[in-house]
């Protein structure tokens, strides 16, 4: 009687572990694709993970976990304080993920173990979403009589390409580097088909033309590069990769007007002697939402103005500084280190810069290249967008900053309930 028990609870255990790993690879697969079906699969796969912890009581987590659970709290205390807590409520729900994605990995430590198949799921399912909007486009250009002469104008490429599956340019751009990266470190265990897959979503990138990730994938690549070339063939090898890596870069640069088109506003920007009376757009609003954002740091120091009230009261900020765009569109600071400090003060801020250094610490020790890349890229991502106050965002950093932790060489505490 005992042994039939046992078979039918480890068969049942076989059964609920697989159904974790489908779930799993369905949060992948539709993350690109459909926000509504992506927050379904977490939903699902967190479910079956209480169920799976009811079984097993016991819960495998480090210091990573600890800080995601920080930088939550931090934010959770802040709606305390917040006027308008409807807002905030919303902020929060997005921010589950905080709590949510540590706890799934915490409680299945069989998910961590096939990174390859991670990596393959997230490569198609990123290469169909554009192929996907480079259909939809297409169509778009047939459909209106667009010329092929404007086909690669910035008007019809980056936001407007992106729309068709309800993602940003920047947000699109990152989860193309990460499949980069994730390829590019594990190309021996890879089929060459995957670097198909990757060229066809670099040259969607290109189209994307989001400004700072493309430079953070042209340093990235250029830094790789010349290190091959000069382990090779010493200064000759450097000398050599260097001609062809400028020759590379002008003739991309002149071959795709969209590149061309939106590097060329940064240099107008960057030579505009009065940027407040050009407007000349990404960097003027840029520096607006910084100086907005340092006027209500200077205020609110300690706690921030609550999570509910950062868009609020920058907006108040924007009608003082008389900036219209801002005003229109209520925008965000556009900066993760700056919003966490707006939302909760200086706890905020420590909490999420923790998480990063945290973990860039921990890729350094272990010698692990791709962990590096990827915190760095998130590094420079916190820069250019409030990525934690997104689905896209939240749940794209918090699943690759835990699934690719280098768990083999921190310490690993257990927690039986």
């Amino acid at each position: 009687m005992k042994s039939k028990y046992l078979h039918f609870f480890h068969t049942k255990e076989s059964i609920l572990n697989q159904s974790i790993y489908f779930f799993f690879l369905l949060v992948l697969i539709t993350y690109p694709l459909s926000i509504n079906l992506n927050s379904i699969a977490i939903i699902i796969l967190f479910t079956l993970s209480l169920i799976n912890l009811f079984f097993t009581r016991s819960l495998e987590f480090n210091t990573l976990n600890i800080l995601f659970y920080l930088f939550f709290l931090s934010r959770l205390v802040s709606l305390c304080y917040s006027e308008n807590i409807e807002s905030g409520l919303k902020i929060m729900e997005r921010s589950l993920s905080l709590i949510v994605f540590p706890l799934i990995f915490m409680a299945n430590k069989n998910l961590l173990s096939n990174k390859i198949n991670f990596i393959k799921v997230l490569s198609f399912s990123s290469f169909t979403a554009c192929l996907y909007c480079l259909i939809r486009n297409f169509y778009f250009f047939i459909s209106n009589d667009i010329p092929f002469k404007w086909w690669f104008d910035w008007k019809y490429n980056n936001y407007h390409l992106s729309k068709y599956l309800d993602f940003g340019p920047n947000y699109f751009s990152t989860l193309i580097i990460i499949n980069f990266l994730a390829v590019y470190f594990f190309r021996h265990k890879l089929h060459r088909l995957y670097w198909l897959l990757i060229g066809v979503q670099l040259f969607f990138l290109i189209l994307l033309s989001s400004r700072g990730i493309i430079l953070f994938f042209a340093v990235f690549s250029i830094a790789i590069f010349l290190k091959k070339a000069y382990t090779r063939y010493n200064l000759l090898g450097i000398i050599f990769s260097l001609i062809f890596t400028i020759g590379l870069i002008i003739t991309t640069f002149n071959s795709i007007p969209v590149l061309r088109q939106r590097f060329k506003k940064t240099l107008i920007e960057l030579k505009s002697e009065n940027i407040n009376e050009g407007k000349v757009g990404g960097l003027y609003n840029r520096v607006k939402k910084i100086e907005a954002g340092s006027n209500i740091i200077q205020n609110s120091p300690l706690l921030g103005v609550g999570i509910g009230d950062v868009r609020g009261e920058l907006k108040k900020q924007y009608i003082l500084m008389d900036f219209k765009e801002g005003i229109i569109r209520s925008f965000d600071a556009h900066n993760q280190y700056l919003e966490s400090f707006l939302a909760s003060g200086i706890m905020g801020f420590i909490s999420f810069v923790s998480i990063l250094l945290y973990g860039l610490n921990k890729a350094v020790i272990s010698r692990d290249g791709l962990y590096f890349s990827l915190i760095s890229l998130f590094m420079f991502f916190g820069f250019l967008e409030s990525f934690m106050e997104t689905h896209k965002g939240i749940v794209l950093v918090s699943i690759v900053i835990l699934y690719f932790f280098p768990y083999n060489n921190i310490e690993r505490r257990v927690l039986n309930i």
